[in-house]
């Protein structure tokens, strides 16, 4: 028996007379388009209003092409219920962007680019997303504590590096197992911390974010294949080169940590027992470890998080 196809009024745009956009609609635009993707959990978070305004403005952006929803998302409505709507910049919305604040608006047509997007995608870049604005939020909440977003720290980058498809990606070689290696990095997210209340010059603490979804082996019998533990050891020896000639850095940083959100406990312990396997059997302190759900449940500043020697460590130290 053929079926009647379920409408999804979610996706059918039905654009309203008299819309005019507010201080509210552009710091919305202006949070997804730096986030990426965000649901309307988070929007409401960061803005502080009720989900009533927030439900209707997003959904005003989004007839009117300022905002997109992601196709991907009709899996998440018809498998286990409804799910907070998830939002993406939309083409109307980078024009205003440029036009308001200059920013390169590019070739890029952000409707044909959103529908690509994957399950995956979507949730690992929530998740990117989740980390960072409970971060913000708890800066909100501790007055000598200021986050210090990407931009800001690419403002004082090498032309060379801003200049980049990608300025936040790096190489880094090194030698082992007998053989010159290379790896190519990306943080998921790279931000500082910026205490107040210390002295100027050594009150800035720099972090590279990895959120790890346990899809990636730990480790492998070679480093010609990907692994979590080849990623540390990318991110160690970075921090050795640096160290060694200011010259090679891509970004005014000379110490950071790699903070490493992953799945339980147990990848946890694998993955600190991956780190002291190339760190003299003791692991190295500028790794931290936490799961995802002690960052749900807590303050990001004040969580107690995994070194690799295995002490316990709070970013707000």
């Amino acid at each position: 028996m053929e079926t009647t196809p379920i409408r999804r009024p979610r996706f059918d745009r039905q654009v309203r007379p008299n819309f005019q956009i507010t201080d509210r609609d552009t710091e919305i635009i202006r949070q997804v388009a730096k986030h990426r993707l965000l649901n309307s959990a988070h929007i409401i978070a960061l803005l502080g209003s009720s989900s009533q305004v927030a439900s209707r403005r997003l959904n005003l952006l989004y007839h009117h092409h300022y905002l997109d929803r992601p196709r991907a998302q009709l899996d998440y409505y018809t498998r286990g219920g409804s799910q907070p709507m998830v939002y993406a910049l939309g083409n109307r919305g980078a024009d205003f962007l440029a036009e308001k604040f200059g920013l390169a608006r590019g070739k890029v047509d952000w409707f044909k680019k959103n529908q690509t997007l994957g399950r995956l995608f979507i949730r690992h870049t929530l998740g990117v997303a989740e980390f960072m604005i409970r971060l913000e939020l708890a800066c909100r909440r501790i007055d000598r504590v200021r986050l210090i977003e990407t931009d800001e720290m690419l403002a004082g980058a090498s032309p060379r590096t801003q200049a980049r498809r990608n300025p936040c990606a790096w190489k880094v070689g090194f030698s082992a197992q007998g053989q010159r290696q290379s790896i190519g990095l990306i943080p998921d997210r790279i931000f500082g911390l910026h205490f107040t209340d210390k002295p100027e010059g050594g009150n800035e603490y720099w972090f590279f974010l990895e959120i790890d979804r346990a899809t990636m082996p730990v480790i492998r019998r070679n480093l010609r294949q990907t692994s979590f533990y080849k990623k540390m050891r990318g991110y160690f020896e970075s921090r050795q080169a640096w160290k060694r000639d200011p010259h090679v850095r891509p970004f005014p940083i000379t110490n950071f940590r790699v903070l490493t959100v992953t799945t339980t406990q147990e990848r946890i312990h694998n993955l600190i027992a991956a780190n002291k396997a190339f760190y003299q059997g003791q692991g190295s302190k500028i790794f931290l470890f936490t799961d995802q759900a002690a960052c749900l449940s807590g303050n990001i500043l004040t969580l107690p998080w995994q070194s690799g020697t295995g002490d316990q460590v709070r970013l707000i130290d």
